[in-house]
C-alpha cells in the first residue's frame, strides 16, 4: 500500500510541476496574417482555393471557419496549424 502512495505522490509532483512551468503565449504569438497579392487570380478563383485548402489542412473546415461570405470574397477562419513548420511536420493532423 505505502508503494501505491509513493507512485501516486510522484505523479502528482510531476504533474503539478509540468503545469507549473507552461508559460503564457501571448496574441503576437498565437497570431499569424500574411497578405499575398494574386493579380493573375480572380477573386472567385482565390475563394475557391481558399476553401480548398482550408479542408484539405483541418481537420474540419466546418470548425474553422468562423465567417464566409463569397459575395464579399471574405473567409474569416480560427484554427490551429503548427508554424512554421518544414518536411514532413507540415502534413500532420491539424485541429
Amino acid at each position: 500500500m505505502q508503494l501505491r502512495n509513493l507512485i501516486a505522490t510522484i505523479v502528482i509532483i510531476l504533474g503539478l510541476g509540468g503545469c507549473a512551468s507552461t508559460q503564457p503565449v501571448t496574441e503576437a504569438d498565437r497570431t499569424f496574417e500574411k497578405v499575398v497579392d494574386a493579380p493573375s487570380y480572380s477573386k472567385d478563383q482565390i475563394y475557391t482555393s481558399t476553401k480548398i485548402w482550408i479542408a484539405e489542412n483541418f481537420k474540419s473546415a466546418k470548425s474553422v471557419i468562423e465567417l464566409d461570405s463569397k459575395e464579399d470574397g471574405i473567409i474569416i477562419g480560427n484554427g490551429i496549424i503548427q508554424y512554421p513548420c518544414s518536411g514532413m511536420e507540415c502534413l500532420a493532423s491539424r485541429h
